[in-house]
């Protein structure tokens, strides 16, 4: 069968991942793009064409298919010069490169589909105490009449889009909740996704950790981008976020912006499956055998679930941020100083908050922050914080290599959390003669952005880090225990002192010496010094960092065992123990 004959717009990474995953399928000829300094270079073998010659190329039998993060740019572009064949390509993560992890291609929806949105206000009056009005369902009264679903014990619906087998830090929290609720008279029923395009790397190994009798509702997440959807869904996600926005001036902004390139999927991509979550769930389960909703972000759609859950059930709901929602320290990177999405995004983040019965933080500095930024009750607001699971330290083996001294770092690099000035100092220890560079190895486990691998890969001019991709959390852990020295860069500007990663817990508990980055006064500095667990530095301050390495080097070499940690604070962090203040929480929203 003869090949369709393709031109990939977009001469960059992406496209790159666009030509390795569809050569096979398709007969590509050309790449286009908008920088004009690629005109008539070659890429992949391929010439790159300006944009002004497509027009005749297409008649000649082409698709387009954009491979860019400016698809919807591009695409407007492209419709406005009457091409009618383009695609969009989408790949799970722009940074693999085996071109082997999921992929689509979608045809372009025609811009015009957005002129028929409608905001209806009699309409959304009924929605937004009924969701199931918004997929034409049948009347579902019956769940409130029916009480024979009703067993002993009490029950908490979870909604959580990161579960098992999706792998990465964010994972570990729910998880855990959920392995431990039993212990405490509690019974949690999991909404998670099925089939999904998540970019993390699946860890398996997980899902031995969920115990066999709770129930799992997975519902498969089909659509990833604003290019898949058609009239129906559009509306749909319209009076989604009508009902939390509340606001007519505000929603037709937001409309207008939509029809001039806004992204209609906020907060985020995940409301997609938030859609399909509310149109099915009530054909999966008996709300009215449920006592307590919970739901986690990011991402923070899933809020929205819980949002309208508690409306229509009137069933009392938790909110629990694992990350500040627009008061980020990455907001200013990832509004762009839109500065009308952050404020829409800010104003629904407040209806949701104000509207949870209770909202959880991980951290001390995020509970001041969600009573100030959102006139919060104090007592409506609690900290939880991350921790580490006992269980996964029974299984690791206790033997220690001591031939090399390993650095490790364990979880993703991306946007603030960089490694630079922890590179530049071991290259000046190297210069100065301070480690010898044969007994001497840096590790670093998971996703890192591209960005952040080529600057790596520039300043290791020694050839010491050895970067191993994503590993299972049992594999990451055993990596870690055979470590000398742990590394936790966490960000170097202010915002950054709020923030506790999941992994710090860990390291904690592997009782092995820590070299953090972050602000001077940062949480992550008080526990290293509460727990006498490492030091902290500043990003710049290279001296420092060069000092505490050389110090724990230096006591490597000599086979002391200087290092001395707090582990009766340690073990405050157990997640057996956070699972018990969860439900001291849930307790105390029912009573």
């Amino acid at each position: 069968m003869k090949k369709r004959k393709v031109i990939i717009f977009g001469a960059s990474n992406l496209g790159n991942i666009a030509y390795n995953v569809l050569k096979d399928k398709y007969e590509i000829c050309y790449f286009s793009d908008n920088n004009k300094e690629k005109w008539g270079k070659v890429f992949n073998g391929l010439e790159i064409i300006a944009p002004n010659k497509l027009y005749k190329i297409i008649n000649k039998g082409f698709k387009i298919i954009i491979a860019s993060m400016y698809y919807k740019e591009i695409s407007r572009q492209l419709q406005n010069s009457e091409l009618k064949e383009i695609y969009n390509f989408c790949y799970c993560d722009a940074n693999d490169k085996t071109y082997k992890k999921r992929y689509s291609v979608d045809k372009i929806i025609d811009n015009k589909i957005y002129d028929d949105i409608k905001l209806d206000e009699k309409f959304k009056n009924k929605f937004k105490s009924d969701f199931s009005l918004i997929y034409k369902l049948k009347d579902q009264n019956l769940y409130f009449k029916d009480k024979q679903y009703k067993k002993n014990g009490k029950k908490v619906l979870m909604v959580s889009y990161i579960f098992p087998p999706i792998g990465g830090g964010g994972v570990q929290r729910t998880l855990k909740f959920v392995k431990y609720l039993k212990f405490f008279k509690w019974e949690p029923i999991v909404v998670t996704v099925g089939k999904s395009f998540y970019d993390d790397e699946e860890d398996k190994t997980l899902l031995e950790e969920i115990p066999r009798d709770v129930k799992i509702i997975r519902i498969d997440h089909n659509y990833f981008n604003s290019l898949q959807l058609n009239p129906e869904k559009i509306q749909q996600i319209t009076d989604l976020i009508y009902g939390i926005i509340d606001d007519k001036l505000l929603m037709k902004k937001f409309i207008f912006n939509v029809r001039n390139g806004e992204e209609i999927l906020c907060p985020d991509i995940y409301i997609g499956w938030v859609n399909i979550l509310l149109s099915e769930l009530e054909d999966k389960i008996s709300l009215n055998s449920i006592d307590l909703i919970y739901t986690t972000g990011s991402p923070f759609s899933d809020h929205i679930a819980g949002f309208y859950i508690k409306k229509k059930y009137h069933i009392p709901w938790i909110a629990d941020f694992r990350d500040e929602w627009t008061n980020s320290p990455y907001s200013k990177l990832l509004y762009k100083n839109n500065i009308f999405r952050y404020n829409f995004e800010k104003f629904m983040e407040n209806n949701i908050v104000n509207y949870a019965d209770k909202v959880i933080t991980v951290t001390p500095i995020s509970r001041s922050n969600y009573i100030k930024n959102f006139a919060l009750r104090n007592n409506k607001v609690v900290t939880i914080t991350n921790g580490y699971d006992e269980d996964d330290f029974k299984y690791i083996d206790s033997r220690e290599q001591f031939k090399k001294f390993i650095i490790t770092y364990c979880g993703s690099m991306y946007l603030n959390r960089l490694p630079e000035n922890f590179i530049v100092a071991i290259n000046q220890l190297i210069i100065e003669k301070k480690i010898n560079i044969d007994i001497f190895k840096i590790n670093f486990i998971g996703k890192i952005d591209l960005p952040i691998l080529e600057v790596i890969h520039k300043l290791d001019v020694y050839n010491l880090v050895k970067t191993k991709g994503y590993l299972s959390h049992n594999n990451c852990l055993y990596e870690l225990k055979n470590s000398s020295l742990l590394f936790l860069p966490i960000g170097k500007e202010q915002k950054f002192k709020s923030i506790y990663t999941g992994k710090l817990f860990e390291y904690l508990r592997l009782y092995k010496p820590i070299l953090s980055l972050s602000p001077k006064g940062s949480l992550v500095e008080q526990l290293l010094n509460l727990t006498r667990s490492g030091k902290n530095f500043e990003y710049e301050d290279i001296n420092g960092i060069k000092r505490y390495i050389f110090e724990i080097y230096t006591n490597w070499l000599n086979g002391n065992k200087k290092f001395n940690p707090n582990k009766e604070i340690i073990r405050k962090y157990e997640r057996k123990n956070l699972t018990k203040r969860l439900v001291e929480v849930f307790d105390n929203v029912l009573n």
